[in-house]
């Protein structure tokens, strides 16, 4: 499992290799909405997947696979088992974190 890292802002695009390819992602706080969004884009900026609501403990990729998509999976992993809700602060504050589980970490389960 590698932890994904970014910048605390409310929005940030930043540059993560997963599963040995390089993509671009934006992690983006819906100020209205009171939830974070997930993109992801090839480093030539095609876009591959736009604006996931960013849960916890959900594969956020699941409902999307396709072949351009890393074949691993992302995820929000909450270190308190009662968190339902990422709110603005709890990537910065450690409540959560931006993960990728890898396709051999998904094959070894």
């Amino acid at each position: 499992m590698q932890i994904i890292s970014f910048l605390d802002a409310n929005d940030v695009v930043f540059t993560a290799t997963l599963d040995g390819a390089q993509y671009k992602i934006r992690m983006l706080w819906n100020e209205n909405g009171g939830f974070w969004t997930i993109s992801l884009r090839t480093t030539d900026n095609v876009s591959l997947l736009e604006g996931v609501k960013a849960v916890p403990d959900f594969p956020l990729l699941a409902p999307y696979h396709s072949p351009k998509l890393p074949p691993g999976e992302i995820m929000v992993t909450a270190f308190d088992a009662s968190t339902q809700t990422v709110f603005r602060d709890d990537f910065a504050n450690s409540k959560v974190a931006l993960v990728y589980v890898t396709e051999d970490e998904i094959n070894a389960i």
